[in-house]
């Protein structure tokens, strides 16, 4: 199993980033005003983005993989994920989001965090319906320790 994980601890900043829980930028008129909101986007745009940009990433360093050492470096993550030894119906792809912050409190009126939650991965599952994965939308209450673990400092 290869996993893409974003964490986004928004633990005390929910005030400031709730407009982030709602899908496709739907509340970007209420991100601070002194965010550079260009550069930023809704958790299910911005997670969606990353992981495209992280396979394109793995694929132009295999393209380049003779020619510098990190391409070659990444190059062999990207031999693994296409590897005929792997048969298809055991490569799994996870996409998680780990989202800290008290979203159904600091959120918006009438949606629990687990709503918040479930539909940023229902958006995410759509933008990557190109992609063969599954998405996951977790936090520390509601991960799997079976797939890695999270010690807060």
């Amino acid at each position: 199993m290869i996993q893409f994980i974003e964490i986004k601890n928004c633990l005390g900043h929910e005030s400031e980033n709730v407009w982030r829980t709602s899908i496709d930028n739907r509340r970007l008129e209420s991100a601070p005003r002194d965010l550079d909101a260009e550069s930023r986007n809704s958790l299910d745009i911005e997670v969606a983005q990353k992981v495209a940009s992280t396979i394109t990433c793995f694929y132009g360093a295999w393209t380049e993989s003779q020619h510098t050492e990190s391409g070659f470096e990444l190059s062999v993550l990207w031999e693994k994920l296409i590897s005929n030894q792997i048969p298809k119906d055991k490569k799994q792809l996870l996409v998680i989001l780990f989202l800290e912050g008290n979203f159904g409190e600091n959120g918006p009126k009438g949606r629990t965090k687990t709503m918040v939650m479930k539909r940023i991965q229902e958006s995410i599952k759509k933008k990557l319906a190109w992609l063969n994965c599954r998405v996951i939308v977790v936090d520390s209450n509601t991960y799997s320790k079976s797939l890695f673990k999270v010690e807060k400092l």
